[in-house]
């Protein structure tokens, strides 16, 4: 795991002999760096003001805390991802727009 955070830039070798690592990112400057990066808009509906660091990969399957594996996204978009892959909860995010659509075409 220490190998890994150090490949996505999220820790770095503190040694010459690559034993120990140090973290890069306070949790309240990596959720700063997150909202910067990411406008304060919701990744997945564009919403703005979105507040919800989401794991792209989740943690409950291996994901990491990295800065390429987190996103910024609103407390709905999270709520409806949970811990599906990202293929099976873009599937799943269609489908709710499509209804949505279909209710305002059809009122």
């Amino acid at each position: 795991m220490a190998h890994q955070l150090v490949v996505q830039k999220a820790a770095e070798f503190t040694s010459s002999s690559c034993r120990t690592i140090v973290l890069l990112y306070s949790p309240t400057n990596f959720r700063k760096m997150i909202s910067t990066r990411d406008q304060s808009t919701c990744q997945y509906c564009q919403t703005k003001d979105a507040t919800t660091i989401e794991h792209i990969h989740p943690t409950s399957k291996g994901g990491l805390t990295t800065p390429d594996n987190c996103i910024l996204c609103c407390v709905s978009c999270n709520s409806l991802k949970g811990n599906l892959d990202i293929h099976q909860f873009i599937s799943e995010l269609k489908e709710v727009k499509k209804k949505e659509i279909d209710k305002k075409l059809s009122s």
